[in-house]
Protein backbone atom coordinates (compact mmCIF):
# COMPACT_ATOMS: atom_id res chain seq x y z
CA UNK A 1 0.00 0.00 0.00
CA UNK A 2 2.98 2.22 0.60
CA UNK A 3 4.21 2.18 -3.08
CA UNK A 4 1.03 2.04 -4.40
CA UNK A 5 0.62 5.24 -2.84
CA UNK A 6 4.59 6.72 -3.60
CA UNK A 7 6.30 4.10 -5.74
CA UNK A 8 9.52 6.69 -5.47
CA UNK A 9 9.83 5.84 -1.57
CA UNK A 10 13.53 4.81 -0.56
CA UNK A 11 14.28 1.48 1.56
CA UNK A 12 15.12 4.33 4.13
CA UNK A 13 11.36 5.89 4.17
CA UNK A 14 9.78 2.73 3.73
CA UNK A 15 11.42 1.29 6.58
CA UNK A 16 10.70 4.18 8.79
CA UNK A 17 7.51 4.36 7.99
CA UNK A 18 6.36 0.58 8.43
CA UNK A 19 8.25 1.26 12.23
CA UNK A 20 6.14 4.25 12.70
CA UNK A 21 2.61 2.52 11.84
CA UNK A 22 3.52 -0.63 13.72
CA UNK A 23 5.94 0.24 16.14
CA UNK A 24 6.04 -2.96 18.52
CA UNK A 25 7.35 -4.90 15.52
CA UNK A 26 10.69 -6.10 15.53
CA UNK A 27 13.21 -4.42 14.32
CA UNK A 28 14.52 -4.96 10.58
CA UNK A 29 17.15 -3.91 8.51
CA UNK A 30 17.12 -2.38 4.96
CA UNK A 31 18.25 -5.26 3.63
CA UNK A 32 15.78 -7.52 4.61
CA UNK A 33 13.19 -4.74 3.23
CA UNK A 34 15.29 -5.25 -0.41
CA UNK A 35 14.75 -9.48 -0.21
CA UNK A 36 11.47 -8.84 1.04
CA UNK A 37 10.21 -6.32 -1.36
CA UNK A 38 11.88 -8.90 -4.41
CA UNK A 39 10.25 -11.93 -2.74
CA UNK A 40 6.97 -10.02 -3.55
CA UNK A 41 8.27 -9.18 -6.76
CA UNK A 42 8.60 -5.38 -6.15
CA UNK A 43 12.06 -4.40 -8.02
CA UNK A 44 13.69 -1.08 -8.77
CA UNK A 45 13.01 0.02 -11.91
CA UNK A 46 13.68 3.53 -14.03
CA UNK A 47 10.16 5.28 -13.37
CA UNK A 48 8.29 7.22 -15.88
CA UNK A 49 6.32 10.76 -15.26
CA UNK A 50 2.54 10.56 -16.30
CA UNK A 51 0.60 14.17 -15.97
CA UNK A 52 -2.07 14.05 -13.74
CA UNK A 53 -4.43 14.47 -16.02
CA UNK A 54 -3.73 12.47 -18.59
CA UNK A 55 -6.50 10.43 -17.86
CA UNK A 56 -8.80 12.25 -16.40
CA UNK A 57 -12.23 12.33 -18.54
CA UNK A 58 -12.35 15.03 -20.65
CA UNK A 59 -8.86 14.06 -21.60
CA UNK A 60 -10.12 10.70 -22.63
CA UNK A 61 -13.41 12.25 -24.43
CA UNK A 62 -11.06 14.19 -26.48
CA UNK A 63 -8.84 11.33 -27.42
CA UNK A 64 -11.77 9.43 -28.35
CA UNK A 65 -13.13 11.64 -30.79
CA UNK A 66 -9.41 12.33 -32.07
CA UNK A 67 -9.11 8.61 -32.90
CA UNK A 68 -12.46 8.34 -34.55
CA UNK A 69 -11.92 11.40 -36.62
CA UNK A 70 -8.27 9.69 -37.85
CA UNK A 71 -9.69 6.35 -38.44
CA UNK A 72 -12.56 7.76 -40.56
CA UNK A 73 -10.84 10.62 -42.52
CA UNK A 74 -7.00 11.10 -40.95
CA UNK A 75 -5.54 8.26 -42.27
CA UNK A 76 -6.00 8.93 -45.95
CA UNK A 77 -4.35 12.77 -46.03
CA UNK A 78 -0.98 14.21 -45.58
CA UNK A 79 -0.47 14.87 -41.59
CA UNK A 80 1.53 17.22 -40.02
CA UNK A 81 2.55 17.20 -36.65
CA UNK A 82 3.59 20.03 -34.56
CA UNK A 83 4.67 20.12 -30.74
CA UNK A 84 6.70 21.11 -28.17
CA UNK A 85 8.90 19.33 -25.52
CA UNK A 86 11.10 21.12 -23.08
CA UNK A 87 14.89 20.65 -22.13
CA UNK A 88 15.56 20.82 -18.35
CA UNK A 89 18.60 21.32 -16.28
CA UNK A 90 16.29 19.97 -13.03
CA UNK A 91 17.20 16.44 -11.50
CA UNK A 92 15.06 14.21 -10.11
CA UNK A 93 14.70 10.75 -8.74
CA UNK A 94 14.28 8.16 -11.95
CA UNK A 95 14.16 4.98 -10.00
CA UNK A 96 11.07 3.69 -8.25
CA UNK A 97 9.97 0.35 -6.94
CA UNK A 98 6.71 -1.49 -8.70
CA UNK A 99 5.58 -5.17 -8.80
CA UNK A 100 7.36 -7.49 -11.79
CA UNK A 101 5.91 -7.06 -14.93
CA UNK A 102 4.50 -3.64 -13.99
CA UNK A 103 6.22 -0.20 -14.75
CA UNK A 104 6.50 3.02 -11.67
CA UNK A 105 4.64 5.90 -12.90
CA UNK A 106 4.74 8.96 -10.95
CA UNK A 107 1.69 11.90 -10.82
CA UNK A 108 3.80 15.23 -11.92
CA UNK A 109 2.53 18.45 -12.19
CA UNK A 110 5.13 20.54 -13.78
CA UNK A 111 8.44 20.99 -14.18
CA UNK A 112 11.32 23.11 -12.23
CA UNK A 113 13.62 25.44 -13.86
CA UNK A 114 13.82 27.37 -16.56
CA UNK A 115 13.18 25.20 -19.48
CA UNK A 116 14.73 24.79 -23.38
CA UNK A 117 11.88 24.54 -25.79
CA UNK A 118 12.04 23.05 -28.86
CA UNK A 119 9.36 23.51 -31.44
CA UNK A 120 9.18 21.27 -34.17
CA UNK A 121 6.87 20.40 -37.08
CA UNK A 122 7.18 16.72 -38.86
CA UNK A 123 5.85 15.08 -41.98
CA UNK A 124 5.87 11.17 -42.60
CA UNK A 125 7.65 11.24 -45.49
CA UNK A 126 9.81 14.68 -45.28
CA UNK A 127 11.29 14.27 -41.40
CA UNK A 128 11.57 17.51 -39.53
CA UNK A 129 9.98 20.38 -41.84
CA UNK A 130 10.65 23.27 -39.68
CA UNK A 131 11.63 23.97 -35.81
CA UNK A 132 12.38 27.00 -33.54
CA UNK A 133 14.00 26.66 -30.44
CA UNK A 134 13.00 29.14 -27.09
CA UNK A 135 14.18 29.83 -23.98
CA UNK A 136 10.80 29.18 -21.08
CA UNK A 137 7.24 28.78 -21.93
CA UNK A 138 5.66 28.91 -25.58
CA UNK A 139 3.41 31.65 -25.47
CA UNK A 140 0.59 32.29 -27.74
CA UNK A 141 2.26 34.57 -29.69
CA UNK A 142 5.43 32.47 -30.05
CA UNK A 143 3.15 29.65 -30.90
CA UNK A 144 1.63 32.31 -33.66
CA UNK A 145 4.64 33.28 -35.19
CA UNK A 146 5.89 29.48 -35.25
CA UNK A 147 2.88 28.63 -37.53
CA UNK A 148 3.29 31.53 -39.56
CA UNK A 149 6.94 30.52 -40.46
CA UNK A 150 5.77 27.23 -41.36
CA UNK A 151 3.07 28.04 -43.47
CA UNK A 152 5.25 30.01 -45.49
CA UNK A 153 7.65 26.92 -45.85
CA UNK A 154 4.63 24.69 -46.35
CA UNK A 155 3.03 26.62 -48.63
CA UNK A 156 5.09 26.69 -52.00
CA UNK A 157 18.86 7.85 -31.34
CA UNK A 158 19.81 11.24 -29.80
CA UNK A 159 23.17 12.52 -28.19
CA UNK A 160 26.07 10.55 -29.46
CA UNK A 161 29.00 12.75 -28.35
CA UNK A 162 30.54 13.64 -24.74
CA UNK A 163 29.50 16.72 -23.79
CA UNK A 164 31.79 19.19 -22.21
CA UNK A 165 31.52 19.81 -18.55
CA UNK A 166 29.38 22.28 -16.87
CA UNK A 167 31.57 23.93 -13.98
CA UNK A 168 32.64 27.28 -12.54
CA UNK A 169 36.02 27.34 -13.60
CA UNK A 170 34.94 27.30 -17.27
CA UNK A 171 32.26 29.56 -16.75
CA UNK A 172 34.41 32.00 -15.15
CA UNK A 173 37.02 31.46 -18.42
CA UNK A 174 34.19 31.67 -21.15
CA UNK A 175 33.23 35.64 -19.08
CA UNK A 176 29.37 33.67 -18.15
CA UNK A 177 27.09 32.45 -15.43
CA UNK A 178 27.22 29.05 -14.71
CA UNK A 179 23.78 28.58 -15.59
CA UNK A 180 24.25 30.76 -18.98
CA UNK A 181 27.41 27.69 -19.33
CA UNK A 182 24.42 24.91 -19.24
CA UNK A 183 21.73 26.36 -21.30
CA UNK A 184 24.90 27.16 -24.15
CA UNK A 185 26.04 23.46 -24.19
CA UNK A 186 22.06 22.46 -23.93
CA UNK A 187 21.11 24.67 -27.21
CA UNK A 188 24.17 23.37 -28.55
CA UNK A 189 23.20 19.62 -27.85
CA UNK A 190 19.65 19.94 -28.95
CA UNK A 191 20.66 21.44 -32.65
CA UNK A 192 23.07 18.61 -32.85
CA UNK A 193 20.61 16.05 -31.91
CA UNK A 194 17.65 17.07 -34.37
CA UNK A 195 19.12 15.90 -37.60
CA UNK A 196 18.75 12.48 -35.88
CA UNK A 197 15.70 12.94 -36.22
CA UNK A 198 15.32 11.51 -39.95
CA UNK A 199 12.73 10.82 -42.30
CA UNK A 200 12.49 7.37 -41.07
CA UNK A 201 12.75 8.15 -37.52
CA UNK A 202 9.17 9.94 -38.20
CA UNK A 203 7.66 6.96 -40.05
CA UNK A 204 8.32 5.10 -37.47
CA UNK A 205 6.70 7.26 -34.41
CA UNK A 206 3.77 7.78 -37.52
CA UNK A 207 3.30 4.08 -36.95
CA UNK A 208 3.75 3.94 -33.21
CA UNK A 209 1.07 6.84 -32.81
CA UNK A 210 -1.38 4.89 -35.07
CA UNK A 211 -1.11 1.81 -32.24
CA UNK A 212 -2.89 3.71 -29.67
CA UNK A 213 -5.99 4.50 -31.71
CA UNK A 214 -7.85 1.53 -30.15
CA UNK A 215 -7.25 2.33 -26.92
CA UNK A 216 -8.30 5.66 -27.48
CA UNK A 217 -11.63 4.54 -29.09
CA UNK A 218 -12.38 2.68 -26.00
CA UNK A 219 -11.04 5.14 -23.44
CA UNK A 220 -8.27 3.40 -21.76
CA UNK A 221 -6.01 4.68 -19.17
CA UNK A 222 -2.49 5.34 -21.64
CA UNK A 223 0.48 5.42 -19.31
CA UNK A 224 2.87 5.58 -21.74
Amino acid sequence: MLLEANPMMTLREIKEEVMDIFPTKPHFSEVTLSRYLEGELISLKMSRDSPAERNSPAVKEARHAYATWMLATGLQQQLVYIDETGFNLWTKRTYGRARCGERVHRAVGGQRGRNKTVIAAIAEHCGILYHEIHYGSVTKEVFSDFIASLAAIIGDQYLHREAPRCNAAQARQEGVTLNALRENILQVGVEFALPSVTEHVVSQNYNHVNTYLVQCIERRDIFN
